[in-house]
């Protein structure tokens, strides 16, 4: 018996090492992949961030197995596209609606795997066919789901609050969407609030600056356009002393309370959905979408600049908390 048991110890850890790494197979070994990501605006780098770490940790590891194509300048999104599918990338991996939709319409012939790290509600988008089997040669991670509870933590945060603006764009397909669930969440809060439609910068900032005196507090849809205008939002907040809150998980640049994904982590997801794609040889389409965690971010520094003490009892329950 006493042999037996040595012989144990000492096969485990030669199996360990002998073990391919994560990542490593017959498959990639000796190859470099090349993917492409396609992100809309700087505010997104932490997905970005996030989908490369996550790669790295299943052996992907850039500048010896694997090179990124990322593009400063998306804003012809088809050239951008074409010039990707002419390079022949192993795989895309795209952030928000527009660009994953612009991806599937331009790619759809090639066979090039495409994995998405920021949509809202892909199906309803028009983006997969269903979560399960999403089908198309496409699979992600799906953001949206947060919303009502991101309204409901604002409300905890500022509970005088009665009137809300809610500022959003037509560049995001899911402002429709995002725009009924708070319209409900409102009703059952008695909450009234304000929807303010903008589309670039200057209409932004008018309608902050002519937002009416008895608006309480801002709520910040997840949009790319707001997102890059978050400065903008976070200005006129301060300068009012309003309470700010999203379900975009963007309590770093400033909102005060939100409960959204976390950048970093949901970039971490798709990694490992595209390393399925690379390294498995699965095909996108058998992946079935996945939803982010969702976590509460607390920003103490605009707190304290519009006069707003968070309780002690959120702040036991945030995840995260910037100081």
């Amino acid at each position: 018996m006493k042999s037996s048991a040595v012989i144990y110890v000492i096969l485990i850890p030669l199996l360990i090492l002998l073990s391919p790494l994560p990542g490593y197979s017959d498959h990639t070994k000796g190859k470099t992949f090349l993917a492409g990501i396609i992100r809309p605006n700087a505010r997104m780098q932490n997905i970005v961030d996030g989908f490369k770490s996550g790669m790295e940790s299943y052996g992907f590891v850039e500048g010896k197995n694997i090179e990124y194509i990322q593009p400063d300048d998306v804003s012809d999104l088809d050239a951008v596209l074409q010039g990707l599918l002419t390079k022949k990338v192993d795989l895309l991996f795209t952030i928000s609606i527009p660009a994953t939709k612009k991806a599937k319409h331009i790619l759809e012939k090639s066979g090039i795997p495409i994995v998405f790290g920021a949509v809202f509600n892909p199906v309803e988008a028009g983006i997969v066919k269903s979560l399960p089997k999403p089908g198309g040669n496409i699979t992600g991670i799906q953001i949206g789901g947060s919303t009502e509870k991101a309204f409901e933590w604002l409300l905890k945060a500022a509970p005088k609050t009665k009137r809300i603006l809610v500022p959003y764009s037509t560049d995001s397909e899911s402002a429709t969407m995002i725009i009924n669930m708070l319209n409900t969440v409102a009703e059952k809060s008695e909450v009234e609030i304000l929807t303010v439609q903008s589309d670039t910068t200057d209409a932004l900032t008018r309608e902050l600056a002519a937002m009416p005196q008895n608006i309480d507090a801002i709520f910040v849809p997840n949009s790319p356009f707001l997102i890059s205008n978050l400065d903008t939002i976070i200005k006129f907040a301060i300068e009012r002393k309003l309470p700010t809150g999203s379900g975009a998980g963007q309590y770093k640049n400033g909102i005060m309370i939100t409960y959204g994904q976390d950048h970093f982590y949901s970039g971490k997801m798709a990694g490992r959905l595209a390393k399925s794609i690379l390294h498995d040889n699965i095909p996108a389409s058998d992946l079935p979408v996945e939803t982010t965690e969702f976590f509460l971010g607390v920003n103490l520094q605009t707190a304290k600049a519009i006069g707003v003490t968070i309780s002690d009892s959120i702040l036991k329950q945030a995840d995260f908390i910037a100081r």
